[in-house]
């Protein structure tokens, strides 16, 4: 990932900004790779990208503070490389208890999705920047 990403935005923690996010990431699939036809996996990149970005904006900010959220993307010929940071207050996701499929709610399935749609989940909080990152790997 040592090249120019395919996709670098970063914008203000607010809802209303992820159809945006979402358009730019569709957007790079179109015009920047070769994997616009893939629909599924065009489908899968976006569904994380909305639930991680709104997790963001929903969870690492007290109420009514705004900050900044960043997304990168980047794609080479084995997988789609995505980070999201953000310099709110950290928490691991991947310290979420599975979903309980006995005890069904009405929501906090976003971490279980994208976990279960990536093929690599980590995260790292380092000097006042929580960073996830996923990969998905590209099959022929």
């Amino acid at each position: 990932m040592d090249n120019e990403p395919y996709l670098k935005v970063a914008v203000e923690t607010d809802i209303s900004k992820v159809p945006a996010i979402l358009d730019a990431v569709h957007n790079m699939f179109v015009q920047k790779t070769k994997l616009g036809k893939k629909r599924d996996l065009m489908f899968t990149i976006e569904l994380v990208v909305a639930e991680a970005c709104t997790n963001v904006i929903r969870h690492s900010y007290p109420k009514g503070e705004k900050g900044i959220l960043e997304l990168e993307i980047n794609v080479d010929e084995n997988a789609v490389h995505i980070e999201i940071a953000d310099f709110g207050q950290s928490f691991d996701p991947s310290s979420l208890p599975e979903p309980d499929p006995d005890n069904p709610k009405t929501g906090g399935y976003g971490v279980f999705i994208i976990k279960n749609s990536m093929d690599t989940f980590a995260y790292e909080s380092k000097n006042g920047r929580n960073a996830l990152r996923l990969t998905k790997k590209l099959k022929e």
